[in-house]
């Protein structure tokens, strides 16, 4: 995964754990993008971290998973505790 160069690493984990909600759902960007009504680089460049994610789109995609901002929260913190 490319990541933006100097992102922290906080930064880094939230961008794994947007893909791997994503994978876990079995979904392509493509297919993502489609259910959030995006184009595919607006998934692409997020998961990239060359194009920021607020907090609203992170509810619409884990919305769009199967999941909730919550659960995404929850995986998160667990990251940073390791």
């Amino acid at each position: 995964m490319t990541t933006r160069a100097g992102s922290s690493p906080a930064h880094a984990a939230f961008l794994q754990e947007l893909i791997r909600m994503r994978t876990q759902a079995g979904l392509s960007p493509l297919q993502l993008a489609e259910r959030l009504g995006v184009k595919e680089s607006a998934v692409t460049r997020g998961e990239a971290g060359t194009r920021r994610v607020g907090v609203l789109e992170l509810q619409r995609w884990a919305f769009a998973c199967g999941s909730t901002l919550e659960e995404f929260g929850r995986r998160l913190e667990a990251r940073a505790l390791q």
